[in-house]
């Protein structure tokens, strides 16, 4: 599967979107995790689905570019022992 390209380093293109897509997905967990912010700490019975939607999301839109996964962390820890 070929990976789209933005940069011209390929490294830096993995990072920048592997980054955009982890945002994405935390950003998914802080505003699914309860209903609104006065609900007095009631969970959202939606968390799960709202979860898996923004993971789908993350996914969509950082995988073209990176290899279909958003962990920077796991990239970095490739580069750094250099099998990446």
């Amino acid at each position: 599967k070929k990976i789209r390209k933005i940069f011209k380093n390929p490294i830096a293109n993995i990072f920048v979107f592997e980054t955009i897509g982890a945002l994405i997905l935390s950003f998914g967990v802080c505003v699914s995790e309860k209903t609104h912010p006065i609900s007095r700490g009631i969970t959202n019975p939606f968390w799960g689905f709202l979860i898996c939607c923004f993971n789908y999301f993350a996914i969509s839109i950082s995988g073209l570019f990176t290899g279909e996964h958003a962990n920077p962390s796991a990239t970095s820890t490739l580069a750094a022992s250099g099998i990446l």
